[in-house]
């Protein structure tokens, strides 16, 4: 075995052991977040887990084709929801 900068260089093993060993070695000393991949044969790499990416979730429903294009339904007139209903306009004084 020889060390190199960071890297770890192991003769005489099999790869599939020495990845048993590095996970066993994690999990010992409660090192979580890490997982150990082996990218191309003979080489064995410690990442980081990747992190899910939250995603939102739409709030409500879309708007109805009347209310949204009142020019195409005619029929929905005053009634439509782009004309507020109930309100009064200002007094000029």
């Amino acid at each position: 075995m020889t060390i190199q900068g960071s890297q770890l260089h192991i003769e005489g093993v099999k790869a599939r052991e020495v990845k048993l060993l590095l996970n066993k070695f994690l999990h010992k000393k409660s090192i979580r977040g890490f997982r150990v991949v082996a990218p191309e044969a003979g080489v064995l790499e410690v990442r980081e887990v990747r992190k899910p990416v939250a995603r939102t979730a739409p709030r409500g429903n879309p708007p109805s084709p009347s209310v949204s294009m009142p020019y195409y339904f005619p029929s929905s007139g005053k009634e439509s929801a782009l004309v507020p209903s109930g309100k009064r306009s200002r007094k000029k004084s």
